[in-house]
């Protein structure tokens, strides 16, 4: 029951390394629907600065609700243990 509860509201993909293609260690993150929205908290757990990719059906582009600044979904920085709560656009 907690399952179908959480997999109505809460998407567990995998976001890539843009270097090698392979899933990204170290990093989580979720996408989760917030009414009309889709927020993604995204966090590099690691001690290394880390480029990612996240899945196509995330977006191309969405704003970290954090800095406010827009971000390239295909090509994401993400300095290690620095949040993003990424929302993305419609």
């Amino acid at each position: 029951r907690l399952r179908n509860l959480l997999a109505a509201e809460t998407d567990l993909l995998d976001i890539r390394d843009t270097a090698s293609g392979e899933p990204a260690w170290a990093v989580e993150f979720r996408r989760v629907r917030y009414g009309e929205r889709t927020l993604m908290p995204t966090i590099n757990l690691g001690t290394q600065e880390k480029r990612v990719s996240f899945p196509l059906q995330c977006g191309p582009k969405a704003r970290d609700l954090l800095s406010g600044k827009d971000v390239d979904l295909q090509n994401l920085v993400l300095p290690p243990m620095v949040p993003f709560l990424l929302q993305t656009t419609p």
